[in-house]
Order: structure tokens, then C-alpha cells, then sequence
């Protein structure tokens, strides 16, 4: 229950933000200064969190003010944890701060596809039959981001850490009845370049 109530306030004060904090659409200037603007574009390799083990994402920024903005990110992974998973992470993200640093929070979804196999070892199951599964996992996130772009140029670097727990809502389909709806809690880190 408590676990419930924590993603779903992350979840409302997300929107709440979204829609009730903006000012500015078009630009993000934190200080009014150059060397400050944050780029609205990032493509971030991500460890663990959201992507369950690797992704390679984009992200694009909107809703901006003076202080903070919202971004939508999307990724492509490979996990060889779950049996080289394909996983497609989605997720909507808030960061509030100041000039370079953010604390960030955030929703969103994991699909996740398991082509056939017919045994394996896996991170959550040591089931022997498998079939092609598809699963989803509602994620949340807060953490820290540091973002910087470079003096005179077009680019900049972005880093993230961050608590990621997530909760797989539908369960395995068409693995020997095996039905896992857990709470998982996770961490992550990600980096990449921001233009």
C-alpha cells in the first residue's frame, strides 16, 4: 500500500508541474547567460533503472521555465539478464534546480519482449519452457542530474543517478504458471551528450 501511495504522488506532483508551472515554451535560459542555456535535445546511454540493464534513449525537453522542465524520454535495450530481453522504456520526467543541477523525478514504462527460448536462467525464475513473453513494468524515478553545456558551442553533457524502483503489473503470460507482480526496487545511471 505505502509503496502504491509513493508512485502515485510522484505521479501526480509530475503533472502538476507539467501543467500548472509553465511560463516559457521555447527557451531555457536558467541565468540569462550563454554559457547556461541547456540544450533541449540529449541522447543518453542508460545502466540499469528503467532500462532494466542497457538502453540507448532520446530525450526532448519541453515545458520550461526559469527553474525547471519537463523532458519525454524514450530508449531501445538489450538485457542479457533476462534472457536478451529487448526492452523499450518510456518515461516522463520533472527536474527542478538551478543553473547545472536538478532533482529529477519521474514515471513511466518498461515493455519488455523475451524472444523463445527453451531454457534458461533468468534474474526473477529458473522456469524451463519458455515461450515469446511480453511484459510490462511502471517504474518511477528520483534522482539527481547534473547538465552543462559547453561555453560557445552546441553541446553539452548530461549525467543522471538515480532511485528507480519498479513494479511489474501484468505479470509472465505463457510461462508454466509462473505469475510474479512485485515491488523492485532499483538504481541506475546514465550519461550522454545534449545538443
Amino acid at each position: 500500500m505505502l509503496k502504491t501511495l509513493g508512485f502515485t504522488l510522484i505521479l501526480v506532483l509530475s503533472f502538476i508541474k507539467g501543467f500548472c508551472l509553465v511560463t516559457e515554451i521555447d527557451s531555457l535560459k536558467l541565468s540569462g547567460t550563454k554559457s547556461n542555456i541547456l540544450n533541449k535535445n540529449a541522447l543518453q546511454t542508460e545502466f540499469f533503472a528503467n532500462s532494466l540493464f542497457f538502453s540507448l534513449g532520446y530525450e526532448r525537453k519541453f515545458l520550461v521555465n526559469k527553474y525547471n522542465f519537463s523532458a519525454v524520454r524514450m530508449g531501445l535495450g538489450l538485457s542479457p539478464i533476462f534472457d536478451f530481453t529487448f526492452i523499450l522504456p518510456i518515461e516522463f520526467t520533472t527536474s527542478f534546480g538551478k543553473k547545472n543541477y536538478f532533482l529529477e523525478i519521474g514515471v513511466g514504462l518498461t515493455k519488455t519482449f523475451i524472444p523463445k527460448q527453451t531454457s534458461s536462467f533468468n534474474f526473477f525464475s529458473t522456469a524451463d519452457v519458455r515461450h515469446n513473453v511480453f511484459e510490462n513494468y511502471l517504474f518511477s524515478r528520483i534522482g539527481l542530474r547534473f547538465e552543462k553545456t559547453i561555453p560557445n558551442s552546441k553541446v553539452g553533457f548530461v549525467g543522471k543517478i538515480g532511485f528507480t524502483p519498479f513494479y511489474e503489473y501484468t505479470g509472465r503470460k505463457n510461462i508454466n504458471k509462473v505469475n510474479f507482480k512485485e515491488f523492485v526496487p532499483a538504481f541506475g545511471i546514465s550519461g550522454g551528450v545534449t545538443f
